[in-house]
Protein backbone atom coordinates (compact mmCIF):
# COMPACT_ATOMS: atom_id res chain seq x y z
CA UNK A 1 0.00 0.00 0.00
CA UNK A 2 1.42 3.38 -1.04
CA UNK A 3 1.92 6.18 1.75
CA UNK A 4 1.20 9.45 0.14
CA UNK A 5 2.23 13.37 0.79
CA UNK A 6 -0.47 16.26 0.19
CA UNK A 7 1.88 18.58 -1.80
CA UNK A 8 0.90 22.19 -2.12
CA UNK A 9 2.27 25.61 -3.04
CA UNK A 10 3.44 28.37 -5.49
CA UNK A 11 6.04 30.38 -7.06
CA UNK A 12 5.99 34.07 -7.63
CA UNK A 13 7.73 35.28 -10.61
CA UNK A 14 7.99 38.64 -12.28
CA UNK A 15 5.89 37.79 -15.55
CA UNK A 16 4.90 35.22 -17.88
CA UNK A 17 8.08 34.70 -19.11
CA UNK A 18 9.42 33.38 -15.63
CA UNK A 19 6.39 30.79 -15.67
CA UNK A 20 7.75 29.46 -19.20
CA UNK A 21 10.84 29.24 -18.06
CA UNK A 22 9.90 27.52 -15.12
CA UNK A 23 7.71 25.04 -17.05
CA UNK A 24 10.81 24.43 -19.95
CA UNK A 25 13.04 23.02 -16.34
CA UNK A 26 9.94 20.85 -15.50
CA UNK A 27 9.68 19.08 -19.07
CA UNK A 28 13.46 18.92 -18.77
CA UNK A 29 12.94 16.92 -15.25
CA UNK A 30 10.96 13.89 -16.83
CA UNK A 31 14.46 12.90 -18.42
CA UNK A 32 16.23 12.83 -14.69
CA UNK A 33 15.12 9.18 -13.98
CA UNK A 34 18.75 8.12 -13.68
CA UNK A 35 19.17 10.33 -10.51
CA UNK A 36 16.19 9.51 -9.14
CA UNK A 37 16.19 5.79 -10.20
CA UNK A 38 12.72 6.25 -11.10
CA UNK A 39 10.38 5.84 -13.95
CA UNK A 40 9.54 8.49 -16.05
CA UNK A 41 5.46 7.75 -15.81
CA UNK A 42 5.94 8.94 -12.19
CA UNK A 43 7.77 11.63 -12.87
CA UNK A 44 5.04 12.99 -15.05
CA UNK A 45 2.66 12.33 -12.45
CA UNK A 46 4.78 14.67 -9.84
CA UNK A 47 4.62 17.36 -12.78
CA UNK A 48 1.03 16.94 -13.59
CA UNK A 49 0.21 18.86 -10.30
CA UNK A 50 1.75 21.96 -12.14
CA UNK A 51 -0.99 24.77 -12.80
CA UNK A 52 0.24 27.84 -14.96
CA UNK A 53 -1.76 30.45 -15.59
CA UNK A 54 -2.12 32.08 -19.17
CA UNK A 55 -2.24 35.42 -17.75
CA UNK A 56 -0.26 37.77 -14.80
CA UNK A 57 -3.04 38.84 -12.21
CA UNK A 58 -1.55 41.87 -10.16
CA UNK A 59 2.01 42.65 -9.89
CA UNK A 60 3.97 39.05 -9.60
CA UNK A 61 2.91 35.88 -12.43
CA UNK A 62 2.38 32.98 -9.82
CA UNK A 63 2.63 29.45 -10.92
CA UNK A 64 0.95 26.91 -8.43
CA UNK A 65 1.54 23.34 -7.53
CA UNK A 66 -1.22 20.92 -5.95
CA UNK A 67 -1.14 17.12 -5.89
CA UNK A 68 -1.30 13.98 -3.51
CA UNK A 69 1.73 11.29 -4.69
CA UNK A 70 3.32 9.15 -2.80
CA UNK A 71 6.77 8.75 -1.28
CA UNK A 72 8.55 10.19 -4.62
CA UNK A 73 7.84 13.16 -3.49
CA UNK A 74 12.09 14.27 -3.27
CA UNK A 75 11.63 14.88 -6.84
CA UNK A 76 10.18 17.85 -6.83
CA UNK A 77 11.93 18.85 -3.96
CA UNK A 78 14.91 18.51 -6.35
CA UNK A 79 13.28 19.94 -9.02
CA UNK A 80 12.41 23.04 -6.88
CA UNK A 81 15.89 23.45 -5.93
CA UNK A 82 17.10 23.31 -9.34
CA UNK A 83 14.30 26.18 -10.50
CA UNK A 84 15.55 27.93 -7.27
CA UNK A 85 18.76 28.62 -8.61
CA UNK A 86 18.15 28.29 -12.40
CA UNK A 87 15.37 30.83 -12.42
CA UNK A 88 15.71 34.29 -12.60
CA UNK A 89 15.11 37.50 -14.36
CA UNK A 90 18.38 40.09 -14.47
CA UNK A 91 17.41 43.62 -15.11
CA UNK A 92 21.05 44.65 -15.71
CA UNK A 93 21.46 45.67 -11.64
CA UNK A 94 20.46 42.72 -10.08
CA UNK A 95 19.35 38.69 -10.54
CA UNK A 96 15.65 38.83 -9.15
CA UNK A 97 14.93 35.48 -8.63
CA UNK A 98 11.65 33.40 -7.59
CA UNK A 99 10.03 33.45 -4.48
CA UNK A 100 7.88 30.26 -3.27
CA UNK A 101 6.26 28.58 -0.38
CA UNK A 102 5.16 24.76 -0.21
CA UNK A 103 3.91 22.51 2.46
CA UNK A 104 4.18 18.60 2.29
CA UNK A 105 2.29 16.85 4.79
CA UNK A 106 1.76 13.05 5.13
CA UNK A 107 -1.43 11.14 4.86
CA UNK A 108 -0.86 10.45 8.42
CA UNK A 109 0.14 14.00 9.35
CA UNK A 110 2.92 12.57 10.97
CA UNK A 111 5.30 14.14 8.51
CA UNK A 112 5.53 17.59 7.25
CA UNK A 113 7.70 20.07 5.89
CA UNK A 114 7.75 23.77 4.54
CA UNK A 115 9.93 24.52 1.99
CA UNK A 116 10.92 27.99 1.23
CA UNK A 117 12.01 29.53 -1.97
CA UNK A 118 13.81 32.69 -1.73
CA UNK A 119 16.64 34.47 -3.31
CA UNK A 120 17.87 31.64 -5.29
CA UNK A 121 17.69 29.31 -2.41
CA UNK A 122 15.87 26.49 -1.08
CA UNK A 123 15.33 25.98 2.52
CA UNK A 124 13.24 23.10 4.13
CA UNK A 125 12.02 22.72 7.50
CA UNK A 126 10.56 19.68 9.21
CA UNK A 127 7.47 20.31 11.27
CA UNK A 128 7.44 17.35 14.13
CA UNK A 129 4.35 15.30 14.90
CA UNK A 130 2.75 17.72 17.46
CA UNK A 131 4.55 20.97 16.91
CA UNK A 132 2.79 24.09 16.28
CA UNK A 133 3.09 25.69 13.02
CA UNK A 134 2.94 29.46 14.06
CA UNK A 135 5.45 28.81 16.72
CA UNK A 136 8.28 27.92 13.36
CA UNK A 137 7.81 31.77 12.20
CA UNK A 138 8.30 33.07 15.21
CA UNK A 139 11.60 31.61 16.91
Amino acid sequence: MSYYFSIRGWLEGVDETTGITVSEIIKKTELWTDVHGISEDILRRVNTGWFFPKKCVGLLYRMYYGADINRDYHCLRDQLKHIAKEVYVNDGSEKDYLDGLFHVESEDREVQFIWVISKGKFYEKEIRSGENLVNLFTQ
